[in-house]
């Protein structure tokens, strides 16, 4: 979630509490004071009234009292006699409309001529009751439009003063640290804001120079490394073919080329593995990943033949790549590489590929591999069969390079390694 969206829901949940707890208590507090306004009005006509019993007759009570209003009856008082004031509020049948209205109504007793009347006052409660949701429901209808321009005002708000934040987001979401850039921000008001894009920019920098360090030393070291094992795989070479040689001087200086020839290899692929992680490969093209794995079983037939292992390829369509070709073809080749290597002799490898996917089957010359250490460097098995230990570990690394899916199984008495290209 959003911050903005985080604060914004505790904005309108806050306004809905709000309208949910104040019309209510407002229609009541309104209908209270209206309430008490009335009875007020009706304790003032009780006192006009009784002010005013002195000037009825003695022998007929009732007779004079149309001067009175018409919400007014009399009664005489049944026992036992009150002589407090009651309030309460009764519906009557109002004949023009056909239809009950609520009446607020005073009951209390009076003495015409010393003798006990009740007396009951009445105020319609319609027009009130109208009134006060009338008033109601403006109250409300204010209240509601001042919570929505609170909110859109602080929603608008909000946009504006993050949208310095977000578009420092986009721009380290789109930095490539392999291109030799440098954040730079336009200046913004926000401080919290400015500091972070210093910051980032400082960062940014010492992270190129820290790169470019990097690379060059590497590069620096790869150079370094190739002259002198050249020199010694090229000498190894012309004392082998000087006479007369020992069968076991023949023997030392065969074990010297294989070593020297293995070192090299060994150091071609932790350069390979430092241009990967550094990320120096950005050159990429559309190409069939099918047309990449025909030519390598091609190279790879005279390995395969050597271990009697019969290489059976069975493609459904061509799958094509967006990526350095260089790399899939070293990743697909030490797939390939790995399949015979760890194969049983007279065995067999299965390259078959589906829509987007190739899978390369061989039969096991042992076990399951261990899946925690299968991708890890210089895993124990790859040393035992004259590996670098590297080939499954770099496989990854590209597979990772390029959000490929690598997968290993162990089916059916078979090793089983998955490529997908998502």
């Amino acid at each position: 979630m959003k911050l903005i969206d985080r604060y914004t829901r505790s904005y309108i949940g806050y306004a809905g509490i709000m309208l949910a707890v104040t019309i209510p208590v407002l229609y009541f507090s309104v209908q209270f004071l209206v309430a008490r306004r009335i009875d007020q009005n009706l304790l003032r006509q009780k006192k006009m009234i009784v002010s005013s019993i002195s000037n009825i007759a003695p022998n007929e009570p009732f007779t004079h009292t149309i001067f009175l209003e018409p919400g007014l009856s009399f009664s005489p008082a049944v026992l036992p006699i009150t002589e407090s004031d009651k309030f309460s509020v009764v519906q009557h049948f109002d004949t023009t409309d056909n239809d009950y209205e609520p009446w607020r109504v005073l009951t209390t007793t009076v003495y015409i001529h010393r003798k006990p009347y009740l007396l009951e006052l009445s105020s319609s409660l319609l027009d009130k009751e109208e009134l006060i949701a009338g008033i109601v429901l403006m109250v409300g209808i204010i209240l509601l439009l001042f919570m929505t321009g609170l909110f859109a005002i602080n929603r608008s708000l909000s946009v504006n003063i993050w949208k310095p934040f977000y578009r420092t987001i986009g721009m380290l979401n789109n930095y490539k640290i392999e291109k030799d850039e440098v954040l730079f921000f336009e200046k913004i008001k926000v401080d919290e804001f400015a500091e972070l894009n210093t910051v980032i920019h400082s960062l940014t920098a010492r992270n190129a120079e820290v790169f470019e360090s990097q690379k060059s030393f590497i590069e620096n070291v790869s150079h370094e490394m190739q002259t002198p094992v050249a020199i010694q795989q090229v000498k190894l070479e012309l004392l082998l073919q000087t006479q007369p040689l020992s069968a076991a001087q023949y023997r030392l200086i065969a074990d010297l080329m294989d070593n020297t020839q293995q070192a090299g290899i060994l150091h071609n692929c932790m350069l390979l593995l430092a241009k990967i992680d550094n990320r120096q490969f950005r050159d990429a093209e559309l190409f069939s990943a099918s047309a990449i794995v025909e030519n390598l079983v091609e190279q790879y037939a005279l390995q395969a033949d050597l271990k009697k292992i019969v290489v059976n390829l069975a493609l459904a369509g061509d799958i094509q790549v967006q990526a350095n070709k260089g790399l899939i073809e070293v990743m697909i080749g030490n797939l390939l590489n790995n399949a015979i290597r760890h194969n049983s002799t007279g065995g067999s490898v299965q390259i078959s590929s589906s829509k987007n996917s190739i899978a390369f089957t061989n039969s096991a010359a042992d076990g399951p591999l261990d899946e925690n250490t299968l991708f890890q460097r210089f895993h124990g098995k790859s040393a035992l069969n004259g590996g670098t230990g590297l080939g499954l570990h770099i496989a990854k690394k590209i597979a990772d390079l390029y959000e490929f899916g690598l997968r290993y199984d162990f089916v059916s008495l078979q090793h089983r390694f998955t490529l997908t290209f998502l």
